[in-house]
């Protein structure tokens, strides 16, 4: 199921509303909703911006009522990069200040980024390595070194470098520990 931030942040919204009723956040000076999160070791956090509008953690406040609305899960995995691994905490606990026993099922499985050398991929700018590009690169690489043996027919040859060039790949991106940041060189 595809959940949109546009038909779910009024849902994070009235939850903040509520637990600004409850007196489970609180208006800060400048009329921003916050929450207090120094019981889990972390600064406040800014629910709704002073003139109200939701923001990423509001909106996902909502989806996440949602989706335990829409699948009653035993279990909820965000399979989500190590940068957002504060904003997954903060979520949780959030949802546990609004009294959602099932904000315990839930788990953050954070996964290292692949950066390059000059700094992070990014597709909008083609600063990405594409994956075809590269195995086609590494089956090559594989192929000339396999020639150089000889006693390999060209299919047996082909299908070795294929082999050769799915394991270093599976072996590089796998070597390091999944949390951890990695540069591609």
């Amino acid at each position: 199921r595809y959940y949109y931030e546009s038909q779910l942040y009024k849902k994070g919204k009235d939850e903040v509303l509520k637990g600004l009723e409850k007196g489970v956040f609180y208006k800060s000076d400048d009329g921003a909703v916050k929450a207090d999160l120094s019981p889990i070791g972390a600064d406040e956090k800014v629910l709704l911006r002073k003139d109200g509008t939701s923001i990423y953690i509001t909106q996902d406040i909502g989806t996440a009522i949602q989706r335990h609305n829409d699948w009653n899960y035993t279990s909820c995995i965000y399979v989500v990069g190590n940068e957002q691994i504060y904003h997954f905490k903060a979520l949780f606990y959030i949802l546990s200040l609004l009294g959602f026993d099932w904000s315990k099922k839930l788990y953050h499985l954070s996964y290292g980024m692949v950066n390059l050398p000059d700094g992070r991929m990014k597709s909008r700018e083609g600063t990405v390595v594409d994956a075809d590009n590269l195995l086609d690169e590494l089956r090559a690489m594989s192929l000339s070194v396999i020639k150089q043996e000889r006693g390999h027919s060209e299919q047996e040859a082909n299908d070795i470098a294929e082999k050769v060039a799915l394991g270093a790949l599976n072996y590089f991106l796998l070597s390091p520990t999944p949390s951890r940041d990695m540069i591609f060189d």
